[in-house]
């Protein structure tokens, strides 16, 4: 929804679909509440005049209470952003900060309409099993490194103790000669 659609919605609504068209839209009414005080007051003005020319309606308390408040919107383009780039630079660290800030955010900024799928939702559950599957290779490898320092450390140790049994073994016939 835009300003355009808005003023629309409220020339073209008639005496009988204007409560239904304007006054309980509530898609209007959403873009009116993260429209700013400016645009709220504005279209309040527009929508009182136009209910008292075409109904005959006082419209007193239409619309959002208050305004948005919340933090900017763009914050929420901006989390998705470093999301997708923590996904491609496929970063533990990067990831982690990418999602604490969706985290954050998701407190204070409804990320969709009810009807709707999430896209930022997926691309967070994507970057988690991509966390989970960083941090499993990475143990697995840590494990792989421990298993072969420990055969390492093992075979060193074998040949050293063949050469101490061997060593007192020699010394043993030479004093026999």
């Amino acid at each position: 929804m835009n300003r355009k659609k808005a003023m629309n919605l409220v020339d073209r609504a008639t005496k009988d679909t204007f409560k239904a068209d304007v006054l309980e839209n509530k898609e209007l009414l959403a873009y009116l509440e993260t429209g700013g005080d400016r645009l709220l007051s504005g279209m309040r003005k527009v929508v009182q005049k136009r209910a008292k020319e075409v109904a005959g309606i006082e419209v007193e308390s239409w619309g959002p209470k208050k305004a948005w408040s919340g933090p900017p919107l763009w914050l929420k383009a901006e989390a998705a952003e470093k999301l997708k780039a923590a996904v491609a630079a496929k970063s533990v660290e990067d990831l982690e900060a990418a999602l604490a800030a969706v985290d954050e955010l998701e407190d204070a900024i409804k990320f969709t309409k009810a009807d709707e799928e999430a896209p930022l939702a997926k691309m967070e559950a994507e970057a988690r099993a991509l966390v989970e599957e960083l941090q499993n290779a990475a143990a697995a490898a840590e494990t792989a490194a421990a298993e072969a320092a420990a055969a390492a450390e093992a075979a060193a140790e074998a040949p050293a103790e063949e050469a101490e049994t061997e060593a007192p073994a020699e010394e043993a016939e030479s004093p026999a000669e």
